[in-house]
Order: C-alpha cells, then structure tokens, then sequence
C-alpha cells in the first residue's frame, strides 16, 4: 500500500500516468519506467525521502534531494519540492499570532515554485492542489483582496475540475466558492455537476 501510494503521488507530480505511460502502450517501455522509478536512486525514493525531510524540518536534507532530482531533469517534481518546503514553514508560523505575516512571505515563495512547476507541466496535479491550499490558507490575511484570491482559489478547482471531472467533492467546494463571488447560478451549476459525478461514480460500481 505504501509504495502504491508513493507511485500514485509521483504519479500526480508528472501530470498523471501520461508521464509514466507512452502512447500507443508498449509493455516493455512501461516495465522499464516503473523499475526505474524502484530503484534506490530512483525519482519515487529521492521525492520520497526529500518528503519525509521536509516533514521533519530537515531542510538541508530535503535541499540535497531535491539537487539530485534536479540532476535528473526532473524539473516539475523538484519545483514541486520546494515548493513545499515553503508550503511547510509558512505552515508552521502561521500557527503562532507573531510569525504570521513571515507565514505569508513563505507562501508567496512557494507560489513561485508551484506556479513554475505549472509553466513547465500545466496538468501536473500536486503543485495545482497546494497553488490552491496556499490560496485558501492565505485568505484570511488578504484583506481587502479577498475577492481576487477567491477567484485564484476558483481557478485552480476548475482546472483540477477538467483534469478529473468525476470528483463530487470538488464540484461542491467549487460551488461554495462561486457563492462567495455572488455567482448563484454558476454555484447551482456546480452542485448538479457534483450530483452527476456521484451517479456516475456509483453506476461505474454496480
């Protein structure tokens, strides 16, 4: 279970399995990608322990990491990274009252790094998802410009929304932020499409 999420995430950072997967499918091409990504110097093993040193704020560990990723051309996983070494700090600060305007400076830095991950790999899941976590966590200090960054939120759900358009919950909070923007019909737009996916999902299991 551990390594298949560990191959779902890497999965996510290069925009899906089209990243792994060649087109048309070839068996033997696909085998060499995966036993790739197991090796010990692999992308999936240098990502997951530059996770794991991120978490443990060891970011001189995490930085070396993500220097060998680099080394390997894999650019959008090593923006993605630092991305969320920045993602973490400003986590961190923001749960003391004094640290928080420090806090935002983080998550403005790591803006920069989803937001050229994203340049580089515009489907590329995980830095999309944490473009809007950072929105969302950065709201409430914006003011005056709660609208625009309700709107930066808006962007990212629906481009996750195209990507994966059998996501309920992602349509409701995409619903919820058009309510903030006084976008009624657009919001009740959203949570029939939520509706539509759960049938669908559910129709997909019988």
């Amino acid at each position: 279970t551990g390594v298949r999420e560990e191959l779902a995430c890497l999965f996510e950072e290069r925009g899906g399995l089209d990243g792994v997967v060649t087109k048309p499918f070839n068996p033997l091409t696909f085998n060499k990608k995966i036993k790739e990504i197991l090796e010990p110097d692999s992308i999936r093993n240098l990502s997951f322990m530059a996770r794991l040193a991120i978490e443990a704020n060891s970011y001189t560990i995490a930085r070396t990491m993500i220097s060998k990723i680099k080394e390997k051309r894999e650019h959008v996983i090593a923006l993605s990274l630092q991305g969320d070494m920045e993602f973490y700090q400003g986590q961190r600060l923001l749960k003391d009252p004094e640290t928080r305007k420090r806090a935002v400076n983080h998550f403005k830095s790591a803006l920069g790094h989803y937001q050229e991950a994203l340049n580089k790999n515009p489907n590329s899941i995980h830095p999309l998802k944490r473009v809007k976590e950072t929105y969302e966590l950065m709201h409430p200090f914006l003011k005056g410009m709660e609208d625009g960054n309700l709107k930066s939120i808006l962007s990212c759900l629906e481009r996750l929304n195209k990507i994966n358009g059998l996501n309920p919950e992602r349509y409701v909070e995409t619903g919820k932020v058009l309510l903030d923007l006084d976008r009624d019909q657009e919001a009740f737009n959203s949570f029939n499409r939520a509706e539509q996916a759960c049938t669908r999902i559910a129709a997909g299991r019988d």
